[in-house]
């Protein structure tokens, strides 16, 4: 059996208890096509890495394959101060792999016992209910280890409307010692399908290294919004065009719109006739240092979806000190409030006049950030050492 030395962070000296093995499991990984998808999940397994000893991070991707019926690969590396288990499963039948948990479930648990991972689990961490969770709940129970869920997924009610994954859900989250809910309303959501099952809201991280705030550095007259995600639905880019480009035609000072990331939405562009004063930068996926630098460098971050989780862009800009005007959906209203933006209905109509209303206000970037520290590192691992620890 491989073993490190622990890397302790410093944000409490009892993180640094020895532990058997945390089996931290997530099928929601990085992909070429998307290279956001799932990061979150990645940066709290560093975090977790960096405080926990004998931490291995298995990360399960599921695609499809043309060439063959079925390829399954697997390699245990180094990560951060644990392990990473990667387990690639290529396939035709890769959606009925993902729709049927008990198919990558035997394929997990043979590649975790090929690598002798298999002996002294204390916690399987899973991510994601379906079909993450449902195969973590058969492994901790294989294992006799405690089964921890952390629960990111706005979809998951759709699920439960399909009575062949209903039962498993429920039972699922009702197994777990703790569900772990990034917002209240997720939270709602959860026992909503779920009455009897033992949540926890812990938000996720926003890195402190990345998102942090500086004074005003626009020195122009203009207006500069930026806004970031993978533009496909149920994102709004439409309603944001729509509203800046109304701006633009109504005010005398340009509008700048700086958007981060890749998708079929960035299209409805080219397909809107704009104004002049209305100039949008296209800069593509960013990573986190490059994102930090373009949202200290605008005085408002614009965010329109029909539903929302979470939204970590969000919060890492109002960590940046960024005054926020989203859409009232999910769990936005826990982060927008008057001292730090604006909440619209999604109406072009409502997103003009909430934009009109942003930028007649005045807002202090550092009180912002300070009041984001509630999605600092130092309190994620805080809250998750009571619950891996007790």
């Amino acid at each position: 059996m491989l073993q490190k030395r622990l890397f302790s962070v410093g944000y409490n000296d009892s993180l640094n208890k020895t532990m058997n093995k945390i089996l931290f499991i997530s099928y929601w990984n990085p992909t070429i096509a998307n290279l956001g998808k799932g990061i979150f999940i990645h940066e709290q397994a560093k975090l977790l890495s960096q405080s926990f000893q004998n931490f291995y991070f298995v990360e399960v991707n599921i695609g499809s394959e043309n060439n063959n019926l079925f390829q399954v690969s697997s390699e245990l590396t180094s990560f951060e101060s644990g392990y990473k288990l990667k387990i690639s499963i290529n396939s035709l039948l890769w959606k009925l792999i993902y729709q049927i948990p008990k198919l990558s479930e035997v394929i997990i648990w043979r590649e975790i016992k090929r690598n002798n991972l298999n002996n002294n689990i204390q916690i399987v961490h899973g991510n994601v209910v379906f079909p993450c969770g449902i195969v973590c709940s058969s492994l901790a129970r294989k294992t006799k280890a405690r089964l921890i869920i952390s629960e990111h997924w706005s979809k998951v009610k759709s699920k439960v409307n399909n009575p062949i994954f209903r039962h498993q859900i429920k039972k699922t989250y009702e197994s777990a010692d703790t569900v772990i809910c990034v917002s209240e309303w997720l939270q709602n959501l959860v026992h909503e399908i779920s009455p009897l099952s033992k949540t926890q809201i812990i938000p996720n991280v926003v890195s402190d290294h990345y998102f942090y705030p500086s004074p005003s550095s626009n020195l122009s007259n203009d207006y500069y919004f930026s806004c970031a995600a993978t533009w496909e639905l149920p994102k709004r880019l439409d309603l944001i065009i729509a509203a800046l480009n109304e701006l633009a035609r109504e005010d005398e000072k340009r509008v700048i719109l700086n958007i981060v990331g890749e998708g079929s939405l960035l299209n409805y562009i080219e397909k809107t006739p704009l104004s002049n004063k209305l100039i949008i930068n296209k800069h593509g996926y960013l990573d986190k240092s490059s994102l930090g630098d373009v949202l200290r460098s605008s005085d408002y971050f614009i965010h329109a979806s029909n539903i929302e989780t979470f939204s970590i862009v969000v919060a890492e800009a109002l960590a940046c000190g960024l005054p926020v005007i989203a859409s009232r959906v999910g769990a936005l209203p826990h982060l927008i409030n008057k001292g730090n933006g604006v909440l619209c209905d999604n109406t072009v109509e409502d997103w003009v006049e909430g934009i009109k209303n942003i930028t007649s206000n005045k807002y202090d970037r550092f009180t912002i950030s300070e009041s984001s520290k509630i999605y600092s590192p130092e309190s994620f691992i805080k809250n998750i050492s009571r619950l891996y620890i007790g």
